[in-house]
């Protein structure tokens, strides 16, 4: 366990996360936008931040071709998207949970599944 790269990704995680959330609930509660495209929306802007932490900081030692890593964080962020939004979608529209939770919810998941693909499949060398 590199517990550097877990630390720096943890940092990098949070700030990412901050940034979707201050989207989504800036979207949502400033703009009045519904939530469902609120999430999706917060989530491609943090995904792109995200992606650009996680290339220069958080994996940095691990010469992950550039092409290579895009694709594959793309093709990550993208089964985030769907991850996000259907459950954004199911929370909120069909169980009436208010986007807060869901918001929480998806925050803390997604945080285990994307650390663990990031490391062994996006940014490997």
């Amino acid at each position: 366990m590199d517990w550097g790269e877990l630390f720096r990704f943890g940092i990098a995680g949070s700030l990412s996360t901050i940034v979707y959330i201050v989207a989504a609930v800036a979207l949502v509660e400033g703009w009045a936008m519904h939530p469902s495209p609120a999430n999706i929306i917060a989530f491609t802007f943090s995904s792109l931040i995200a992606f650009a932490m996680y290339r220069i900081w958080t994996f940095r030692h691990r010469h992950a071709r550039l092409y290579g890593s895009v694709g594959r964080y793309a093709i990550l962020a993208l089964v985030g998207y769907g991850y996000t939004g259907s459950i954004a979608y199911l929370a909120e529209d069909f169980l009436h949970v208010h986007y807060a939770w869901s918001l929480a919810f998806i925050t803390c998941t997604w945080a285990l599944v994307s650390y663990y693909a990031a490391r062994k499949w996006v940014f490997s060398a």
